[in-house]
């Protein structure tokens, strides 16, 4: 019996080709939130995104930019 799980499909996705379509600053401490809730919110719509962290300043506030 083969226990391995199967692994995940990986779609190749040309970057060029893809914008963000939302952008916004969150602070740290609501990082795990809003990352959980922009997953969902794909998953709604049965997309999954891929994220970009970009951390922008030293006051604990981050970018997040979301492609789908």
């Amino acid at each position: 019996v083969d226990l391995e799980p199967t692994p995940p499909k990986v779609k190749t996705v040309d970057l060029e080709s893809i914008r963000p379509f939302r952008q916004e600053e969150i602070k740290k401490e609501e990082m795990n939130d809003t990352l959980e809730r922009i997953v969902e919110e794909a998953n709604k719509q049965e997309k999954r995104p891929v994220i970009f962290l970009t951390v922008t300043g030293l006051q604990g506030r981050h970018k997040v930019e979301y492609y789908s």
